[in-house]
């Protein structure tokens, strides 16, 4: 699993609809808590029928301090992506 932050590659400052379209580029699924943002963004791309690697939601039920309940997530949607051999929220989104 290869895990970028933002501020890894100068987006740290960026808008939101700058970050998704960095990560359309890129082929990388974005995982966020930012649902207020993001998900009009997956919105107007489905809609559109323009594809894209899809966005994955942390919980809220998530404390943002635990970081091996984030880890864990992560890492059994991922062993659930390899199971469909696919990745399922390609173009849509979903949740950890």
């Amino acid at each position: 699993m290869d895990v970028l932050h933002v501020g890894e590659v100068g987006l740290s400052g960026a808008d939101d609809p700058a970050i998704f379209h960095w990560a359309i580029q890129e082929k990388r699924v974005i995982v966020t808590r930012n649902y207020c943002d993001f998900a009009p963004l997956v919105e107007a791309f489905a809609r559109k029928g323009d594809p894209f690697p899809g966005v994955l939601f942390f919980s809220s039920s998530i404390a943002h301090s635990d970081v091996g309940s984030h880890v864990r997530a992560l890492l059994g949607w991922v062993a659930g992506a390899e199971r469909l051999g696919r990745n399922p929220v390609e173009s849509s989104l979903g949740w950890l």
